[in-house]
């Protein structure tokens, strides 16, 4: 389904400003690519990953788009059970916009002609209240997930809070 979503992660003091690159051996799973002249799909290799720029981690939050599948028993399990480290998520971000993190793949949301374009579109922020004002501005977005101080937490519907995803997941399933 495509339900949309917004992943951050608060970057840790000694790493702002600093610029870092995507390793594929961090991700624990294959990353595609898909030409969208040929519709062909593969896995990305190091000659693809070379054409992402680079992630400067020079403001307090770095986050990504994810298009499909937002929910928190959708990319939010996913976060919790794969991404549970900060230097995994911080990898993710490296990747740029995704179309899904979910699955057997990753899939970039951003392919120009057998290349991954990969792209930070969902920016930088450098203060809790910029990532709250941007948010609440967000009306295409329907979840937002954010990495802070070892855990993931997904915001309330009108982001004046945050839950723990996990807390959230337990909810779900007891149904409440």
């Amino acid at each position: 389904m495509s339900t949309r979503s917004l992943i951050w992660l608060e970057v840790k003091e000694e790493d702002k400003g600093k610029t870092f690159r995507p390793n594929l051996s961090l991700v624990g799973k294959p990353v595609g690519c898909v030409d969208d002249v040929t519709d062909d799909r593969r896995e990305m290799t190091e000659t693809d990953i070379a054409e992402i720029p680079s992630l400067v981690t020079d403001k307090k939050y770095v986050g990504i788009y994810h298009h499909w599948d937002g929910y928190p028993e959708g990319v939010g399990e996913v976060l919790v059970n794969e991404f549970d480290t900060y230097e995994k998520v911080l990898n993710l971000m490296t990747f740029g916009d995704e179309s899904s993190i979910c699955g057997e793949r990753i899939t970039p949301y951003c392919v120009r002609s057998g290349s991954y374009n990969g792209r930070h579109g969902s920016g930088a922020m450098k203060r809790d209240s910029d990532l709250l004002d941007s948010l609440r501005n967000c009306t295409h977005i329907n979840y937002v997930y954010l990495f802070r101080d070892g855990q993931w937490y997904v915001f309330d519907d009108d982001f004046s809070g945050m839950t723990l995803v996990n807390t959230c997941l337990e909810n779900i399933r007891k149904g409440v």
